[in-house]
């Protein structure tokens, strides 16, 4: 299994925008071949926010790419947010 790690800064007021623009994309996310699920998870606080999004095989990860690049500025659009960065890994180890 593959992951795509996000970060995003959000100005503090306008995190409750930037999780509806999550929330949109996780829907068309769920549809695309080898989504595995997903986390948003936000620091109201400071302002940061990070998307976890997991992929069945590195294939289907790189495939989603120009999708998921879409839908993370979707995302930020209401919230006036930005991408400050993006990451793959490999999935070395699940625990409970």
């Amino acid at each position: 299994m593959w992951a795509r790690v996000a970060r995003y800064e959000v100005e503090p007021e306008q995190m409750d925008a930037a999780v509806r623009g999550f929330e949109a994309a996780s829907e068309q996310l769920r549809g695309l071949r080898g989504a595995k699920g997903g986390y948003i998870l936000i620091d109201r606080e400071n302002g940061s926010a990070v998307t976890v999004t997991f992929w069945e095989g590195y294939d289907v990860l790189s495939a989603s790419e120009v999708v998921a690049a879409g839908l993370r500025r979707q995302a930020m659009e209401e919230a006036q947010g930005q991408v400050s960065s993006v990451g793959v890994y490999e999935v070395a180890a699940e625990f409970d």
